[in-house]
């Protein structure tokens, strides 16, 4: 029984082909994750607004029906922010939010109050970084809700 060289080589990949191959592979799995990443950090910041939201209006709801105002205070050393009806007392909400989310209190006061009715008592603006993206959150006169503007 004679093996014929020749024809078992041609029934494999050579080393060069199968490194060839695996570059591909990797550089096309680096650029996947590489969006993946981003899409993960825009959909982080876009959680904590919304979150920050559904707290505002909560607060506004609890104000307006209760009779009782509520403080919104940001803890930026600590990375959250506490909902409550007065310092002595226990906190209402207390949420954390991402460490690399940075918030500069630019105009607005901290912390942040509604009246009876459910307007803001100062208004004003936050500068919110996320990474290097800057956003402004801004607290308008005579309205109730805020809106988040990219820089």
């Amino acid at each position: 029984m004679a093996i014929d060289l020749k024809q078992n080589a041609s029934k494999g990949f050579t080393l060069v082909e199968l490194l060839i191959t695996l570059t591909i592979v990797l550089v096309i799995l680096h650029f996947s994750i590489t969006q993946i990443n981003h899409v993960n950090e825009e959909q982080t910041f876009e959680q904590f607004i919304d979150t920050l939201q559904r707290d505002v209006f909560a607060m506004q709801q609890y104000t307006i029906t209760t009779r009782e105002m509520l403080s919104l205070h940001f803890n930026n050393s600590e990375h959250y922010y506490v909902i409550y009806k007065s310092p002595l007392e226990p906190e209402l909400i207390r949420r954390y939010y991402d460490p690399n989310i940075k918030l500069n209190f630019t105009t607005l006061e901290n912390p942040v109050r509604f009246q009876l009715s459910g307007n803001i008592i100062n208004p004003g603006r936050i500068l919110a970084t996320y990474f290097n993206d800057k956003y402004e959150i801004i607290f308008p006169l005579g309205k109730g809700r805020f809106y988040v503007q990219k820089i």
